[in-house]
């Protein structure tokens, strides 16, 4: 369905470009929270976007990026992980190797 949302946004339906922008505004809502509770702030964060929507909706991702900047975050490295085993594992690496 989010490549029908996304297609159909392109084209200039207002409501599927609502439903992006809510959708963005949501899960940077959530990043959010999490980097709260973890104690992360400005400084930068491993972040990894996965699933059906961020990695198939084109521009989602960005959006979502977008809203994270509008809240003061940053996260970096910022990865698109096709499975969120394989992004907590390439993630915890990173960190296990600072």
């Amino acid at each position: 369905m989010a490549v029908e949302v996304t297609k159909t946004a392109a084209e200039g339906d207002a409501v599927a470009e609502e439903i992006l922008d809510r959708a963005a505004e949501e899960l940077a809502a959530m990043v959010a929270a999490v980097a709260s509770r973890l104690g992360f702030s400005s400084a930068a964060f491993p972040l990894a976007m996965a699933g059906g929507a961020l990695l198939r909706a084109e521009g989602l991702q960005s959006r979502v990026a977008d809203r994270l900047r509008m809240l003061d975050l940053d996260p970096a490295p910022c990865r698109s992980v096709e499975s969120p085993v394989v992004g907590a594992v390439t993630l915890a690496r990173a960190e296990a190797a600072r």
